[in-house]
């Protein structure tokens, strides 16, 4: 019981304060697609956020980075097969605006079928990133 308290309680926190995002980017004319999944929230203590960490429990997956120059925490996932499960869990509960705004991200990410960049800011770096045979479908309610 408390793990579906905790996933109702996670996915009403995303829907006020996280994003999914799709980032595309060419290197060495290379196309590459980058999602991530994200929450940030203010950290005046100089602590990792308590909250984000509850985030990362629940759904057992991503990291917290805190941003430079900034009091503020971002859990992040950025692993695509993380992201879908993720996704998958949240959507009976995720409000019209963030079922809109997957389908927006999944749309440029399949879009992107070459390959996928596994961490932001690969810019003039070799890319990590690996291919991928398969679609992201939005859940069906």
């Amino acid at each position: 019981m408390e793990k579906v308290d905790g996933l109702g309680w996670v996915v009403g926190f995303y829907c006020g304060e996280g994003s999914l995002s799709a980032h595309t980017i060419t290197i060495n004319g290379r196309k590459y697609v980058s999602l991530h999944l994200s929450i940030s929230q203010n950290s005046f203590c100089g602590e990792i956020s308590d909250t984000l960490i509850r985030v990362r429990d629940i759904l057992q997956c991503g990291n917290i980075n805190r941003e430079k120059n900034r009091p503020v925490d971002k859990f992040v996932i950025s692993k695509i097969m993380d992201i879908q499960r993720v996704i998958h869990m949240m959507w009976p509960g995720l409000s019209l605006s963030k079922k809109i705004q997957v389908e927006r991200a999944y749309r440029l990410y399949n879009k992107g079928q070459a390959e996928v960049v596994s961490r932001p800011g690969t810019r003039g770096r070799k890319a990590s990133s690996i291919k991928h045979n398969f679609t992201l479908e939005v859940p069906r309610t």
